[in-house]
């Protein structure tokens, strides 16, 4: 989740109708389109809820049918959503207006310093920076879970922050640690639909900011291959991509290591997960 944000019923589109309403029930609701289940769980009272989150207590607000409750997600997007929280007024609209505080939680930033080039004026019109935000977050826990690392935060990278910049250059995209640079020129120049395709670049470059390489010594079609293997699992696949058993040698890179590994993961499900840790240490 994106920390410190306040997502609005407008985006949550929350309205539960549990048929239970005991001590827990599960809610399936939408944010930003995306489905997602949340289980609230009801406690006694605020102050033990607060207490066991070492947060301070704070009254709850009522605004009509719609209710401010702080609340803490211990699990990720993408996922059921464990929520523990105060007095819910069941069958309202919750408005979430709280720190919201994911356990390993990761901020995003977003600099365009391709300034008023027509790239950019193109990704203002048509990408816009809240849902390029919404993105690398979304990609970065979907990342997280093709690495089997979702419940594991010891196996990942420990990167805090992840900046996002639009820059007046040539080629498509690179990354750098914990910097994604995607070309204005590319996103002028895309023919498609511009949206989808950053889509894909995001979660690629993504992919790179997370992914081990061996300390440096993996092969280069490996590496940009496990990043176009994210994007074929996640569905934003290219016209332009080699059909699966295409291509010359596995580790070509790319598209067609992509689909290599896509065949290897439907041999033995893990392999993409097992490859990227045994590539922590080194490449062998």
């Amino acid at each position: 989740m994106i920390v410190g944000s306040t997502f609005s019923s407008s985006n949550w589109n929350l309205a539960m109708t549990p048929d239970d309403v005991g001590e827990s029930l599960l809610c399936r609701c939408f944010l930003h389109d995306d489905p997602v289940y949340v289980q609230f769980q009801k406690y006694p009272s605020p102050s033990h809820v607060y207490h066991q989150s070492g947060m301070e207590p704070a009254p709850e607000e009522s605004l009509g049918s719609t209710v401010l409750i702080p609340l803490i997600f211990s699990l990720l997007l993408y996922d059921r959503l464990r929520v523990v929280c105060a007095h819910l007024n069941y069958g309202s609209v919750i408005t979430v207006n709280a720190a919201i505080q994911g356990i390993h939680a990761v901020d995003y930033t977003f600099t365009n310093t391709a300034a008023n080039t027509p790239g950019a004026v193109r990704f203002t019109n048509e990408i816009g920076e809240q849902y390029s935000i919404q993105t690398l977050d979304a990609a970065t826990n979907f990342i997280w879970k093709i690495f089997q690392q979702d419940t594991t935060p010891a196996d990942r990278k420990n990167i805090q922050k992840v900046s996002l910049f639009i820059d007046d250059m040539d080629g498509i995209a690179y990354t750098s640690n914990d910097e994604i640079h995607v070309s204005a020129r590319y996103i002028q120049s895309d023919s498609g639909d511009v949206k989808t395709g950053f889509t894909g670049v995001l979660y690629h470059e993504m992919t790179h900011v997370w992914q081990w390489n061996g300390n440096g010594q993996a092969l280069g079609g490996l590496i940009e291959g496990i990043a176009d293997y994210v994007r074929l699992k996640v569905g934003y696949v290219a016209s332009h991509w080699v059909k699966p058993g295409e291509g010359d040698t596995w580790d070509q890179g790319y598209d067609v290591t992509a689909q290599f590994l896509d065949y290897c993961e439907s041999l033995k499900s893990g392999f993409v997960a097992e490859l990227n840790k045994k590539m922590r240490d080194g490449y062998y």
